[in-house]
């Protein structure tokens, strides 16, 4: 007897739990402590801070929770107020030394899984010109990157910050700015144009995600359980990207079928083998459509009309489209649900074709 009611009123239990889990905006305030940043023989002072970057809004992210959910970092105020506020308290400010300003060209703060530990990031790159009047004059241009490896590495980003804003002041505290010729222009024109940010090495970091699930099929024919192993490299960016898969499956099938079919009894085994395309949808839902290859082996037994049997053994391959929605923390450790429709053509002797709906759940690691 078939429990198809039973399992999909699971099902749909299954389907409203991942679309209704609501995917609040979050952010983190990150404040740059006061610190004292003694260079020597110091000739200049900090005039001024320009964000030259094309999203101001944008300083990067941190994991929050055990999910390790991606968090949009922020300032309380802007790049600007923020990074003069501790060069004001940093730097001596002796107006008699050259005035300079620094534009910021890139900054970003992340981080990223490295096996059981993280990895924390803070970059930044900048131009130093000096200010005459309205005019300013390119001088210098640096870039500096702060790099930790830990557990819990996002308590600890204010201090990368501060490191990275230090090397660059030290860097330019240390060449040969005052030598450069000068080459002034309007100072609306250096603040006019933004610099277009490069993307961040760890955005371009590719890892490989492994996931473990068990799952249930149930169909207008067949319906039964097994267990799915898949594997993909993927962007922190998202986009589309390969998976490859293997499961193993143990069916049960219509018994009015088989009867229909001229037997008594069926056994159908059988593994599968697959790629497919999957597609980040938000920060954990993903989309995957997968092609996959049953082969396998169904042992079947045919009543005679002399009340004996025989049985019949033979190998069988087949193709299974299954599209599928998944929700995949982000956690180094995490959890997967899914759910979707599947689509089996198969050259048994008994069972050809099914189409039905497919729930899963599992770990990621």
């Amino acid at each position: 007897m078939f429990y198809k009611i039973k399992f999909s009123c699971f099902f749909v239990l299954l389907v409203s739990f991942i679309f209704t889990i609501e995917i609040n905006a979050q952010s983190e305030i990150i404040t740059i402590k006061n610190s004292l940043l003694r260079l020597p023989d110091q000739q200049f002072y900090l005039a001024g801070i320009i964000d030259g970057r094309e999203n101001k809004a944008d300083i990067g992210f941190i994991t929050k929770g055990a999910f390790n959910k991606h968090v949009s970092a922020k300032f309380n105020s802007s790049l600007e107020d923020a990074f003069s506020s501790y060069f004001n308290f940093a730097l001596n400010k002796d107006s008699t030394k050259s005035a300079i300003v620094m534009k910021v060209l890139n900054f970003k703060i992340s981080e990223i899984e490295d096996g059981a530990e993280e990895v924390g990031k803070a970059e930044l790159e900048v131009a130093f010109y000096k200010s005459e009047k309205d005019k300013l004059a390119k001088v210098f241009q640096t870039e500096a990157l702060a790099e930790e490896k830990g557990n819990d590495i996002g308590f600890s980003h204010e201090r990368r910050i501060r490191k990275v804003l230090e090397n660059v002041l030290m860097g330019f505290n240390n060449s040969n700015w005052q030598e450069v010729e000068l080459n002034y222009e309007p100072a609306s024109i250096v603040k006019s144009v933004v610099s277009l940010e490069k993307n961040s090495d760890l955005k371009n970091t590719k890892k490989w995600i492994s996931l473990l699930t068990g799952h249930g099929a149930f169909g207008t024919n067949a319906e039964g359980w097994g267990l799915s192993y898949y594997g993909y490299r993927t962007k922190e960016s998202g986009g589309w990207f390969l998976n490859y898969s293997i499961s193993f499956d143990k069916y049960s099938i219509d018994p009015g079928l088989v009867i229909r079919k001229g037997y008594s009894k069926i056994n159908l085994n059988y593994g599968k083998i697959g790629i497919g395309l999957m597609r980040r949808l938000g920060e954990d839902f993903h989309f995957s459509f997968n092609a996959l290859v049953p082969i396998g082996y169904e042992n079947l037994t045919q009543s005679l009309s002399n009340q004996s049997s025989l049985e019949t053994g033979r190998f069988i391959i087949g193709l299974e489209p299954q599209q599928c929605f998944y929700f995949i923390t982000k956690s180094k450790v995490g959890l997967i649900l899914g759910a979707g429709i599947f689509e089996r053509f198969i050259s048994s002797k008994v069972y050809n074709f099914d189409v039905g709906l497919r729930i899963e759940a599992g770990i990621k690691f």
